[in-house]
C-alpha cells in the first residue's frame, strides 16, 4: 500500500493504493518507475507470500510535508 507521494512526481491520488496489477499497469503508464526507486514513492508490506499472516492496520492522518503527501499507518 503506498504510504507516501512525492508530489512533484506523481498526484496525491496514488496515496493509500493497493500495489496490484492495476497499480502496476497505471503506475508504467506515468513513465517513472514503477517500484518507486527514485523516490517517487514508499509503500508499506502488510500481506504476501513471505507473511505468516495479514498484519491488520488501519489508515491514520494524511499529512503533507513540503513536495510530500503522507498516510500515517496505524496498528489495527
Amino acid at each position: 500500500m503506498v504510504t507516501c507521494v512525492d508530489l512533484t512526481r506523481l498526484d496525491g491520488a496514488w496515496l493509500g493504493r493497493t500495489i496490484d496489477q492495476r497499480f502496476l499497469d497505471e503506475i508504467v503508464a506515468t513513465g517513472i518507475d514503477p517500484c518507486g526507486e527514485n523516490g517517487e514513492y514508499h509503500s508499506f508490506a502488510f500481506a504476501g507470500p513471505a507473511f505468516a499472516r495479514e498484519l491488520k492496520w488501519r489508515p491514520g492522518e494524511t499529512r503533507k510535508d513540503a513536495r510530500f503527501v503522507q498516510l500515517d499507518v496505524i496498528p489495527a
